[in-house]
């Protein structure tokens, strides 16, 4: 579970995120929704850990336990955003050989070859980062992600710019079969949030203006008025 008390933060005097309250529970998938500014990344970036809350408190598992804060948790968290993570000068499977090392005593060798295989990224392993395009980068940023089976997984719009083989991977390994996990899906894709998440929270100048659980096709208009 993620809940969010009362969470702000400020930039300069800008309000960025206002007292969200947010609980997602362990088998959600959640879509954040909003315009430009709306602060999806911010959000996201606070529960990945990467930006320090002004006010507030994140919680994984219960209200009387911390979040993102401590190294412990942070391990358990796999964020995919612009940023790849990844050392442009090594290959795909040094990189991930590199990040199950963090996550194991030794690489878990295994565990890396069935995500590389999950990706389809076997005819790719050897290739160095930085001459991959963007959809070949963007499948080994989320094989990095996964690699150390996060209980928290967080999607900065991974689908931007990917072709259509690469959102259906991310569709069948993230949305298709993740009941024993927390999936936060920042996008400005209806469609693809209506298609793979079971809630949307829509954001509008750093608050929540509105929460749809069950989100379906019958959601979109519902959607698109919160929007607009």
């Amino acid at each position: 579970m993620i809940l969010c008390n009362n969470l702000s933060k400020e930039y300069d005097g800008i309000q960025a995120i206002s007292k969200v309250n947010i609980e997602i529970q362990k088998g959600e998938s959640v879509a954040l929704l909003g315009n430009n500014g709306a602060g999806k990344t911010t959000l996201i970036n606070m529960l990945a850990g990467i930006v320090k809350p002004s006010s507030g408190s994140i919680h994984f598992g219960s209200a009387d336990l911390p979040g993102p804060e401590i190294p412990e948790n942070r391990a358990l968290i796999g964020l995919v955003s612009e940023h790849s993570f990844l050392t442009p000068e090594l290959s795909i499977k040094e990189n991930l050989s590199f990040y199950a090392g963090l996550f194991h005593k030794s690489p878990d060798v295994n565990r890396t070859n069935m995500i590389i295989d999950q990706y389809g990224l076997t005819t790719r392993k050897n290739q160095k980062v930085s001459t991959l395009s963007r959809g070949w980068k963007q499948r080994a940023s989320i094989a990095r992600a996964l690699i150390g089976t996060p209980e928290y997984i967080l999607l900065d719009e991974p689908e931007t710019g990917i072709d259509q083989a690469t959102r259906s991977i991310i569709q069948k390994s993230l949305f298709s079969s993740q009941s024993d996990k927390v999936l936060v899906f920042a996008t400005h894709n209806i469609d693809l949030a209506i298609e793979w998440c079971s809630k949307a929270i829509i954001l509008n100048n750093g608050k929540i203006i509105r929460e749809i659980p069950n989100i379906s096709n019958s959601s979109k208009s519902t959607i698109l008025e919160a929007l607009n």
